[in-house]
């Protein structure tokens, strides 16, 4: 018997030139050059008709969305009461979206009220919310302008003002709707010497003019408004978050004496 005759393959072997094989044949089919409509018709071989009907679905889904964007933009109705209607919702009466305030204020006010919605606007005109929106909508303003409350309790039952809103600011509103061409200059009064005091010591410690500090207008309204709370301070036109945060707690100090 000859002792040099090759083994016969083990299966460990035979599994390896299979493998091998195997990854040749997948190379060369991978570097074939198959067009987009011959790999559709091996797909559809394989796998059966295509069912387009949820691909339809989504595309008509996407187009009803961009139907109400398209009307939401164009419309000449109220903004709130689209969005609403889109959600399966319905609105009464818009308390003042942009195209509905602005058919409210065509409608003109008396002097009187005129000068307490602009004095109210002045103070609460670049004042924000927590969620970006105005802290008093403007139409909620000219409402109090036309028929001032009497009190705090008053206030605080006014539409889109609120308890809480009435207890921080109530006293700003009141003062604001009681002030009249003939209101009572805040000049000359302990507050408002107070204040000019303290910013001539700050203005000599900076090397600035005294108004480079805080303007005059903005003393008078801290002297006119009194505010009791940085909330108070906030709304003070002309009091920037700068200015707010540099010298708010000494200016609500002077305010609370």
């Amino acid at each position: 018997m000859d002792q040099s005759a090759a083994a016969p393959p083990t299966i460990s072997a035979i599994s390896c030139v299979i493998c091998a094989w195997r990854a040749r044949l997948y190379v060369r089919f991978r570097t074939l050059s198959i067009s987009p409509a011959l790999s559709v018709a091996l797909f559809i071989a394989v796998r059966g008709s295509v069912d387009w009907r949820p691909v339809e679905a989504r595309r008509q889904k996407a187009a009803e969305r961009i139907g109400a964007v398209e009307s939401y933009a164009g419309d000449n109705g109220c903004r709130r009461a689209a969005l609403l209607r889109y959600f399966g919702e319905t609105l009464d009466q818009c308390s003042g979206c942009g195209r509905c305030r602005r058919r409210l204020s065509e409608k003109r006010l008396d002097p009187v009220a005129a000068g307490r919605y602009r004095r109210l606007l002045r103070i609460f005109s670049g004042d924000k919310a927590p969620w970006g929106g105005a802290l008093i909508e403007p139409e909620v303003l000219r409402s109090l302008a036309e028929s001032p409350p009497g009190n705090s309790d008053q206030l605080a039952a006014v539409p889109g003002v609120g308890p809480s809103l009435a207890e921080r600011l109530g006293a700003i509103v009141l003062g604001s709707l009681e002030a009249g061409p003939a209101a009572k200059s805040p000049e000359g009064t302990p507050l408002h010497q107070a204040l000019r005091d303290w910013r001539r010591t700050v203005a000599d410690g900076m090397g600035v003019p005294d108004y480079a500090v805080l303007p005059d207008a903005v003393l008078a309204r801290i002297a006119q408004q009194r505010p009791q709370d940085r909330d108070g301070l906030r709304v003070i036109e002309g009091l920037g978050p700068r200015a707010l945060a540099k010298w708010g707690d000494t200016l609500l100090s002077l305010s609370l004496q």
